[in-house]
């Protein structure tokens, strides 16, 4: 399965947040910063089933090796974790935990 980024503007903001507030029973908050996620988000959809799905800022979206900021829509997942392209080759560098990442609409 793919790693997959689900983007949220403005116009979806309200309607998003408030479905997953219903879905969580609790705010979204960025796995990074750790603060509450208001307006646009990045998710970062495990390939283990069981693992929950991660809510990122877009600004804080980065590669978890050299925190070079990744764009939506082009990153490596390894261990529910995004990476840059060069970063995945150190920490996985082949097999089957490089998922690569997909743009939900």
């Amino acid at each position: 399965s793919k790693g997959q980024v689900a983007i949220a503007g403005d116009d979806q903001t309200t309607a998003a947040a408030a479905a997953l507030d219903k879905k969580l029973k609790v705010s979204a908050s960025c796995e990074e910063c750790n603060l509450a996620i208001t307006s646009g988000y990045v998710t970062l959809n495990p390939a283990d089933q069981s693992a929950i799905t991660l809510y990122y800022h877009p600004q804080c979206f980065k590669c978890k090796k050299c925190n070079k900021q990744l764009k939506q829509t082009n990153f490596l997942q390894h261990r529910n974790q995004p990476y840059c392209d060069k970063c995945i080759l150190i920490v996985r560098p082949s097999g089957p935990g490089v998922k690569v990442a997909t743009k939900d609409k």
